[in-house]
């Protein structure tokens, strides 16, 4: 989260009072100030707001002109922690907040993420990172921030310079430049922009041409993921050994369909009073059809609960009239008894089928295609529990793939894989099924994914038409695929240790930090754990269920142990404390599978993790308020020294007469109690995280 003054906001002054804006308007004022929102002010007062949403729901309801909102949630001075749970909240949908004088003047805002605060850390982390061969054959563009920051400037250059330095491939564009002149630009992979005010609401109001390359604007962090992603190194090595491969996604066409689609989707179910994946009582009769009457007393989307066991994360098996799980995978109806040869369809839960029976979904559906024209093959639901690209590469690295077998792989748009030139397979763009077909809105909950069995069944047919000749051909030979199954190696050590040698050191010690924020005693514990060992690896929690963010996190960690020696910090991954791994810790609830769950996380730590790093030792803080932590640190002490690691345990570091802690701390910032907040944070933190503090106190002392 990031405060930014008034002088740095996008503001329209109007001489009368109006309720809408022209496009022309608000093109002009974001251009020359891009931001996500623009403010709209009457004598000096704030008048109202429009947002990226604002302007999308004007142009589907075909309005002239965009509706200014004049009902907006807004804090007052000093209301930090306020501002950080709208944004936090996931019920809001909010992501930018402006702070509002008592009077009504605007003093500034509050935005969810900011690349410049967290792009400093993160040019750490990549400078770690392996960057795959794939990614070096795209083409970057950095978009030079049309901010006059300096600190902005500066990020641009250490990110342009470091870039060259891991020889990836990089041109710089003025930021103007990519809306005056984007048909030069078509080759370009990925825009990479350095200022969180470079937003999206500019993409709502250009020609169709530009709001496709628009598609593939990301932050710099973003950059990473892009940069390390193993998908088309692996797709490449299997399709050499006699695998065929077919990659799917729902891809913007150039007159933005899918936006549109997507768009009309969420306004319905706004309208609805809905908001998420849920099926609304009033939605059912229309998106169930025919099936509604089956499903009269079923709660759908039927829920998952997933577990990780053998390095892969899978669903919990069950049993039911519906809905069928085994081995971890859904059941897929008609499956021949014998096959030559199979098929695996890699996808998010619009393959699992989500809002449907065993019968009815992608891969059911695909499987009687097949079987009526008596082909030798076996179709497997291999659904990734997430909507992520290592959940995928996790399903595909687990799996038992023969010479001859099909994979249909999803590109997920939102995943960031670099796949948006995988030229080397054949490729199914499920938009142009949808332009095709046109199925009604009735047919979809919030989005293109959630779709109902109707929508399946177009999948299923577009992918028997896409397959048909490999599948008529066959393939001559039948015997298993060479396919390396270091799955922690390939989707996380080999990103961030490759050129890590333990065996320079003696004793490695290691911590896990989820760090809600990073404290005073986060920091004892790292230097009381160094007193111990050689060289200390950090591993900070990544999955993003705290009121910090990752990225904010991470950025604290990075910043408080900046002048320490012998000692990294990286992501914990998937791996590590990961919410399908371990969910009790990101709910504090014990449930029947605490034990369980603890177990399996920290012998994943022990048997795969630990002995490649070459560590000795894990550290963690002294635990009497927590009961899951409590568990946890227990079971480590069980099973870590089995495997030669030595558990130390450090008594929280106090401040006066109470314990340090991040809740302590929380407690501070909702009371705005800055004077009691400096003998539990360090300098580091505010200067990561708080250094906005001066622009409470500014902005109080104008409000």
């Amino acid at each position: 989260m990031i405060y930014t003054e008034r002088e740095q906001l996008t503001i329209i002054e109007l001489k009368e009072k109006r309720d809408t804006l022209s496009y022309a308007e608000l093109t002009s004022a974001l251009i020359k100030r891009p931001s996500n929102v623009a403010y709209i002010e009457r004598n000096g007062l704030l008048y109202g707001i429009v947002t990226t949403g604002h302007i999308r729901r004007s142009q589907e309801e075909q309005l002239p002109e965009v509706k200014i909102s004049t009902k907006f949630k807004f804090i007052r001075p000093g209301e930090y922690m306020k501002a950080r749970k709208l944004l936090r909240d996931p019920e809001n949908r909010i992501h930018i907040i402006p702070v509002v004088s008592s009077e009504g003047r605007l003093l500034g805002d509050y935005a969810e993420e900011d690349c410049l605060l967290s792009g400093k850390y993160f040019l750490e982390l990549l400078k770690l990172l392996r960057i795959s061969d794939c990614a070096k054959n795209l083409r970057y563009a950095l978009l030079k921030p049309q901010s006059d920051s300096q600190a902005a400037q500066c990020r641009f250059y250490e990110w342009k310079n470091l870039l060259e330095v891991k020889e990836v491939p990089v041109e710089v564009i003025e930021f103007k430049q990519f809306f005056y002149e984007f048909d030069g630009f078509g080759d370009i992979d990925y825009f990479i922009y350095f200022d969180r005010r470079q937003g999206w609401a500019l993409g709502d109001l250009l020609p169709s041409k530009i709001k496709n390359l628009w598609e593939y604007l990301i932050p710099c962090f973003d950059l990473l993921h892009v940069l390390s992603d193993p998908t088309e190194e692996l797709l490449l090595s299997l399709q050499k050994q006699g695998v065929s491969i077919l990659t799917y996604g729902f891809e913007e066409s150039e007159d933005g369909y899918l936006r549109r689609f997507n768009d009309r989707l969420e306004t319905k179910l706004r309208s609805l009073g809905g908001n998420g994946i849920t099926l609304l009582p009033q939605m059912r009769t229309d998106f169930l059809e025919e099936l509604e009457k089956q499903f009269a007393n079923q709660e759908l989307p039927f829920d998952l609960d997933c577990y990780f066991q053998d390095d892969v994360y899978k669903v919990r098996d069950r049993s039911g009239t519906f809905h069928n799980v085994c081995g971890g995978k859904r059941k897929t109806v008609g499956q021949p008894q014998e096959f030559n040869h199979t098929v695996h369809i890699l996808g998010p839960c619009t393959i699992y089928g989500s809002y449907t029976d065993d019968a009815h979904t992608i891969p059911s559906m695909l499987q009687k295609r097949i079987n009526d024209i008596s082909l030798p093959y076996k179709v497997e639901n291999d659904f990734a529990p997430r909507n992520n690209r290592n959940f995928m590469l996790n399903r595909l690295l687990a799996a038992s793939i023969k010479h001859g077998d099909i994979i249909i792989y999803y590109k997920c748009y939102k995943c960031l894989l670099p796949a948006r030139k995988m030229k080397a397979f054949q490729n199914c763009n499920l938009t142009d099924m949808l332009k095709k077909y046109q199925p009604p809105d009735s047919w979809f909950v919030d989005e293109v994914l959630h779709c109902n069995h109707k929508v399946y069944q177009l999948i299923a047919s577009t992918f028997y038409e896409e397959l048909a000749p490999i599948l008529q051909q066959g393939a001559a030979n039948s015997y298993p695929i060479e396919q390396n199954h270091d799955i922690i190696g390939t989707l996380y050590l080999n990103l961030y240790f490759s050129d890590f040698d333990p065996s320079v050191y003696q004793t490695i010690g290691s911590i896990v930090m989820n760090c809600n924020p990073f404290t005073l005693g986060h920091r004892y514990l790292i230097e009381e754990a160094l007193k111990r060992v050689n060289f200390l690896i950090i591993f900070v929690v990544e999955e993003d269920e705290s009121l910090f963010s990752f990225q904010e996190r991470f950025s604290m960690v990075c910043a408080g142990t900046a002048d320490l020696q012998n000692v990294i910090v990286v992501p914990s991954g998937d791996f590590i404390l990961a919410k399908l791994s371990f969910p009790e810790y990101f709910v504090k609830q014990t449930d029947e599978h605490l034990k369980e769950n603890t177990e399996n996380d920290i012998r994943l730590f022990a048997e795969k993790i630990a002995p490649r790093l070459g560590i000795t030792h894990r550290f963690v803080g002294e635990e009497r308020e927590d009961e899951v932590t409590d568990a946890y640190n227990q079971a480590m002490n069980r099973i870590l020294p089995a495997n030669g690691i030595q558990v130390v345990e450090i008594p929280r570091k106090q401040s006066g007469a109470e314990l340090i802690s991040a809740s302590r701390v929380r407690k501070c910032l909702m009371e705005n109690d800055l004077e009691r907040l400096d003998k539990l944070i360090p300098a580091s933190t505010k200067e990561t995280l708080f250094w906005q503090t001066s622009c409470i106190v500014n902005a109080v002392e104008k409000g």
